[in-house]
């Protein structure tokens, strides 16, 4: 499932490859890390340390989760990846405006949980299928 976005912001660079418009091309690892090339800040963690940029990303990711919640009505949200490695700049941020964009009656409905495994699922789920044949 891809999920389109459109905020009403200043144009901002998109990952190259990314689906134009799309979360993905916002608030992936990659779109980040691009995002901090472009503005000769060397990670994403350092990228997210700017309020403006930290602000901008939680922006985008609420926005996501907020449509996911009120398109689905999921129990629990899971979010890793990439940009679970520096979630200590945004987490409680990134809940609030969550909280601030559902609506009131599905606030309590939906946990918002970071992955356990964050960012390195893909790397030791390959490592346990390593010899599997």
């Amino acid at each position: 499932m891809r999920l389109a976005i459109r905020l009403s912001t200043p144009r901002v660079h998109l990952h190259p490859v990314l689906n134009k418009g799309s979360l993905e091309g916002y608030a992936r690892d990659t779109a980040l890390q691009s995002r901090a090339s472009n503005r000769h800040v060397s990670s994403i963690e350092r990228l997210l340390a700017h309020p403006q940029e930290r602000d901008r990303f939680t922006n985008y990711l609420a926005t996501g989760l907020a449509n996911i919640i009120h398109t689905i009505d999921p129990e629990v949200i899971v979010v890793g990846g990439g940009v679970t490695g520096s979630a200590d700049l945004y987490w409680e941020a990134l809940q609030e405006r969550v909280r601030e964009l559902v609506y009131p009656s599905l606030r309590s409905k939906v946990d918002i949980r970071l992955a356990e495994l964050k960012g390195q699922a893909g790397v030791i789920g390959a490592a346990a299928l390593d010899g599997v044949e």
